[in-house]
């Protein structure tokens, strides 16, 4: 019996959060609120598509690629944030994208067509936008050898 309300008072508690979650939701500015959705499925669909993989050791040749992704991703945020006047915030996919292929500026953007542009680690890593303010990330990373000539990071 007592197990039985329980229950009753998480569902009646559960309803009761959503509620309150639509109507914050749709009684705020949702243009950033959506963005951060937006960014949240992407993300998480690369990491379903592309499961983190093991560091590889010692090959450059991916590593050297990968950092020129990096930096082409990096040089996109830049742009975001210069257009829209900030150094702070979230960018998403889709903007980075169309910073790095602005000949498809005019065309829309859905899923599909972002993970059709989204630049693959040659190693099989997944690339991590991160604030505005921070670097963009490779999942393989620094792979904890001497020598960085084989880790998928920028510093600058």
């Amino acid at each position: 019996m007592k197990l039985r309300k329980i229950r009753q008072r998480l569902t009646y508690l559960t309803v009761v959060a959503v509620l309150g979650g639509c109507v914050w939701f749709f009684s705020t500015n949702t243009g950033p609120v959506a963005m951060w959705f937006r960014s949240l499925f992407f993300r998480a669909r690369a990491h379903a598509v592309n499961p983190v993989p093991i560091k590889p050791l010692g090959n450059v040749q991916a590593a050297q690629a990968c950092r020129e992704n990096l930096q082409r991703i990096q040089t996109a945020k830049r742009r975001v944030a210069e257009k829209r006047a900030t150094t702070t915030g979230v960018a998403t996919w889709e903007e980075v994208l169309r910073e790095m292929y602005p000949q498809y500026a005019s065309r829309r953007f859905d899923p599909t067509f972002v993970q059709q542009l989204m630049p693959r680690c040659p190693a099989g890593g997944v690339y991590e936008l991160g604030r505005l303010e921070e670097l963009a990330k490779c999942s393989v990373g620094a792979n904890g050898t001497v020598d960085s000539a084989d880790d998928h990071v920028i510093y600058r």
